[in-house]
């Protein structure tokens, strides 16, 4: 047949063009924003879940777990744990570069609680990740109480849409004796 075939042509690129045009593309890439959910973990009759838990249909935990507006009574010496989700709600696009960091603010200091999500945790930010439409990360953190006061757990969330972004949520809860 007399019908033209398409070709093909390789352009060769200038060396460091390809890197720096692909980290124009990623740093322009639209990205959703992450919904975070956490929920304080307490003994009950299911035992302490692992991380992902609540991602799995094949677990169910909500007798294990409290919204955090109802945090409940928590004393000295008790552990605090809680479950910290990263969502992506949207339904095409992906949350890029996503990094998670817990401190838990206590009347005399911040301690850090450290997760698989937070990028600090490793040199080779490893840990930054992308979550696809409709899936989520997610974390267990836990430390004991040693003060009695008010108590914050502060998480932030960080990613990139456009440029990076921050997400900030801080839950406050009271320890007694």
């Amino acid at each position: 047949s007399n019908q033209a075939k398409p070709t093909m042509s390789a352009v060769q690129p200038t060396p460091g063009a390809a890197s720096t045009a692909a980290n124009s593309l990623l740093d322009a890439a639209p990205s959703a924003i992450p919904t975070l959910k956490v929920m304080r973990l307490q003994a009950g009759i299911l035992g302490t879940p692992a991380a992902g838990a609540l991602l799995s249909s094949n677990q169910t935990l909500s007798s294990n777990l409290l919204l955090p507006d109802s945090f409940g009574v928590i004393h000295v010496g008790e552990t605090f744990s809680a479950y910290l989700g990263v969502l992506n709600s949207s339904s095409d696009l992906p949350v890029m570069d996503l990094s998670m960091v817990a401190q838990l603010q206590t009347p005399s200091r911040r301690l850090l609680l450290p997760t698989a999500l937070d990028a600090r945790n490793n040199k080779n930010n490893s840990s930054l990740r992308e979550v696809a439409p409709g899936e989520g990360v997610d974390a267990l953190i836990s430390r004991r109480l040693e003060e009695v006061g008010q108590h914050i757990l502060r998480v932030e969330v960080s990613y990139s849409n456009n440029g990076a972004k921050t997400l900030r949520k801080f839950y406050r809860f009271n320890v007694t004796d």
